[in-house]
């Protein structure tokens, strides 16, 4: 699985957890995760171009930014590009650590979840750890 990092995240979050995971042998789900720049190829790319992106590379988002909840014509995009998107809800004065410890929390479950849906698909992280699946 590829998950490709939103900018609204830490590019050091998305490379250690990139690390960790190749070092991860056992894991029945297997992720390579890289950061939107990197796929993206500059800064600052749109939104929209993101999701096609990742959809040309059959990956999956993962972001905190609320439009990728609350555009309704990016669910369009979702579903024309068979995509999933992981939305984290983490509280407005989070800071670093608390994103990190999120993701750590959150990991191994997201993979498993993943691995049990099909595209398109949003699943949205609570600010208290729980894992809903978003319709649109």
């Amino acid at each position: 699985m590829l998950f490709v990092f939103d900018e609204n995240l830490p590019q050091q979050l998305c490379k250690g957890l990139d690390m960790l995971e190749q070092a991860n042998l056992r894991s029945p789900h297997k992720v390579e995760a890289k950061y939107a720049i990197e796929v993206m190829g500059k800064k600052g790319a749109p939104d929209e171009d993101l999701i096609v992106k990742v959809g040309e590379l059959d990956g999956i988002l993962i972001t905190q930014d609320k439009d990728f909840r609350s555009k309704k014509h990016y669910f369009t995009l979702y579903k024309e590009y068979n995509i999933g998107v992981v939305l984290y809800s983490l509280p407005s004065k989070d800071v670093y650590w608390d994103k990190v410890k999120s993701f750590i929390k959150n990991w191994e479950d997201v993979k498993q979840r993943i691995s049990e849906i099909e595209k398109p698909f949003a699943l949205i992280i609570s600010k208290t750890g729980g894992i809903q699946t978003y319709d649109f």
